[in-house]
């Protein structure tokens, strides 16, 4: 994790990620439980990919925060067996509130 913070009200992020199943006959499974890819074999390995996030974050009032961000997910040996060779690009924009 990298984060440069030019500013008081503003932030930028730099995140890496490595992703590995628990067992090479294990499930890759998303958030909700969906299954994104199975080899009951084990032989497609367990390195399901790397990710890199980028975000960046400012305030727009004392308790309202603006978080955007893009992730870049470069799969593994198992996600390419699994899913294929395609990379993933994620865009995203959500706001927070502390309350």
């Amino acid at each position: 994790m990298f984060t440069l913070a030019p500013a008081a009200s503003l932030r930028f992020d730099l995140d890496y990620h490595r992703f590995y199943l628990l067992s090479a006959r294990g499930p890759w499974k998303d958030a909700g439980g969906k299954v994104l890819g199975f080899d009951p074999g084990g032989r497609s390995g367990t390195h399901v990919g790397d990710e890199v996030d980028f975000t960046v974050a400012f305030p727009l009032h004392k308790h309202l925060q603006i978080l955007s961000g893009y992730s870049l997910f470069l799969p593994g040996q198992f996600a390419r067996n699994t899913r294929g060779q395609d990379m993933q690009h994620f865009v995203y924009l959500q706001t927070l509130v502390d309350f």
